[in-house]
């Protein structure tokens, strides 16, 4: 039984949505890996690949320099997003 079940990708140039690691799919020229990516940031181009490289969201997670229990300042934990 197949499943309907579509996964979000995402394209250079969009802001990433939430922290966490990211499968990366390039356009033919080099295997499927993983990255992390920080919310608030912009998917990269692909030196290779451009425009065509896509990103999904495997596994969300804070940024460290996100989190309550290490931010620095007020400011740090006031600016900080999932």
């Amino acid at each position: 039984m197949g499943s309907n079940f579509t996964v979000q990708q995402y394209r250079p140039g969009e802001e990433v949505p939430k922290s966490g690691i990211y499968k990366v799919h390039h356009s033919g020229h080099h295997h499927d890996h993983e990255v992390t990516c920080v919310s608030g940031d912009q998917f990269p181009r692909c030196h290779q690949c451009g425009q065509q490289v896509r990103f999904s969201l495997l596994m969300a997670a804070h940024a460290v320099q996100r989190h309550a229990h290490f931010y620095t300042d007020e400011q740090t934990l006031m600016n900080s997003a999932f």
